[in-house]
């Protein structure tokens, strides 16, 4: 080949290479490039995230590399206490933004740290009409009047204490995200306010609420779980008795059975049913107004469970009272043979069956009576949905020396001495759950007081709550899960009432 040739076949291949032998070429025949350049530089606490054609987060400044005719977007990632201002140079605004790549790119960011205050203020807010301290650990806060504050660098964590005065209680916290009676924790990065509720009345002691109705005096039988109580109404004048109702909503007594002027409330479970008995001597269930059909034959109730189910005794031909229980469907004969006097007093939720036989506490069970383990001259006057039963112990002479608290489930004995000052006790009922039991303390000039049993103490009512000058607590007629207790009340005239006692 001559050499004029070969030079022309050099500069032939050189031209096919330009116009396309090796990559994309543009409208005037020049190579375009298969990827830009977006670079990014950034200003104060922050971070863009990207994403798309190109990923990576870009700290500062960066360069990334993405596919030409794609798409990238950016985000903004403020760090801890910064804000983002916004994009510059190819994006602008502070939301994410959206780029084609159809060009080398640049973009700037600019993110402000949020400087936090060198102090915060906390301030204390007193409600309620009780008395009380708050105070501060690190110190700085020290309320004794309605309202304090103090200074605190952010960031710092207080913790606040309540301490009420001997005659309130403390209820709770308020704001600053602190809640219930404990201390309050709070981590201040900016000012706050936070409330402490006391109330009037010490913990453990009761408001009072006298119940009364024009023309006669109420009796108590009982009280339900809501808080309504049912008993009888005498009247002032000659021989009349009516059932009363009182509704603690709606607050106020009613006679719901006006037809029948000479009936009286035996027992109220804690569903709000009654037992009562009418003029013609026989004893009905009542509940929403619906009178339903009488017990059996000759039963005398004296307990009622929230089944509905009644517990008492009945008569046996000649021979002695037999305690018996009616399940709505029939009377059984709980001592079908016994020779003795026995009388059932209380019931709970599975029927289970208290009372006394011959003297003797016993619980009634299907294969007949079992004595309890507590003392002789004994009598088991209620028992808990949780077996726990409580009664009196020791009689000797007209009052029982001790209570007593049995539980069916262990076998376990709680005996209770009368407290000094004293002659004798019983407890008489139980709530529901077993938590509370109440009953009377006998003196021996006759005035005595009803008293709370809880937590294993004995405490006396009339000193837990403030009565009317003259007014003294009779007996406790009944106490439900909420702590709630219904009495009687009787002055220096000796005009009884009932009442109940709530707990502060």
């Amino acid at each position: 080949m001559s050499s004029a040739r070969g030079f022309a076949l050099v500069a032939v291949a050189l031209a096919a290479a330009a116009c396309g032998g090796g990559g994309k070429n543009g409208g005037d025949g020049t190579p375009q490039p298969v990827s830009y350049a977006v670079r990014i530089a950034l200003t104060g606490p922050g971070a863009v995230d990207v994403t798309g054609d190109a990923t990576g987060r870009c700290e500062a400044t960066c360069s990334l590399s993405a596919k030409a005719g794609g798409q990238v977007v950016l985000t903004p990632v403020p760090g801890e206490g910064a804000t983002f201002k916004g994009f510059g140079g190819a994006c602008s605004g502070i939301a994410p933004c959206t780029l084609d790549v159809n060009a080398d790119l640049d973009v700037t960011g600019i993110f402000e740290a949020t400087p936090a205050p060198a102090e915060v203020t906390l301030t204390i807010e007193r409600t309620g009409d009780g008395q009380g301290a708050v105070t501060s650990d690190p110190a700085g806060v020290a309320c004794q009047a309605a309202a304090c504050s103090g200074t605190f660098a952010s960031g710092t964590r207080v913790t606040l204490t309540a301490t009420p005065d001997a005659d309130s209680r403390f209820e709770g916290w308020d704001g600053g995200g602190c809640s219930g009676t404990g201390t309050c924790e709070v981590v201040l990065t900016a000012a706050t306010t936070v409330s402490a509720r006391f109330a009037k009345g010490a913990p453990g002691t009761y408001a009072l609420k006298i119940l009364s109705y024009p023309g006669g005096t109420l009796y108590a039988a009982g009280i339900d779980a809501s808080g309504d109580v049912a008993g009888t109404f005498s009247a002032s004048t000659c021989c009349e008795s009516q059932v009363f109702l009182y509704d603690a909503a709606a607050d106020r007594v009613t006679l719901p059975l006006p037809d029948h002027t000479s009936a009286r409330s035996v027992a109220m479970n804690d569903a709000g049913m009654l037992l009562v008995m009418l003029e013609d001597g026989k004893t009905y269930r009542f509940q929403d107004g619906i009178l339903g059909t009488p017990l059996g034959p000759m039963m005398t109730a004296q307990a009622l469970n929230v089944r509905g189910w009644a517990a008492g005794w009945v008569e046996v031909g000649p021979g002695p009272l037999h305690a018996a229980l009616d399940d709505g469907t029939a009377v059984r004969d709980l001592d079908p043979d016994g020779t003795v006097p026995s009388t059932a007093s209380g019931l709970d939720a599975e029927g289970r069956v208290v009372g006394t036989r011959n003297g003797v506490a016993v619980v009634f069970e299907a294969s007949g009576p079992r004595a309890l383990p507590v003392p002789p001259a004994s009598s088991a006057l209620d028992v808990s949905d949780t077996g726990l039963v409580v009664g009196a112990a020791k009689r000797t002479f007209k009052w029982t020396e001790q209570a007593f608290v049995s539980d069916l489930t262990t076998g376990a004995v709680t005996l209770i001495d009368h407290p000094s000052g004293t002659v004798g006790m019983s407890l008489d009922h139980v709530n529901r759950t077993g938590t509370i039991a109440v009953g009377q303390l006998f003196t021996s000039d006759g005035a005595g007081d009803a008293f709370v049993y809880r937590s294993g103490k004995v405490e006396p009512l009339g000193a837990l709550v403030q009565l009317p000058d003259g007014t003294r607590i009779l007996n406790a007629v009944g106490v439900n899960d909420r702590g709630q207790v219904v009495v009687s009340l009787r002055d220096t005239q000796g005009t009884w009432t009932t009442a109940i006692l709530t707990p502060r």
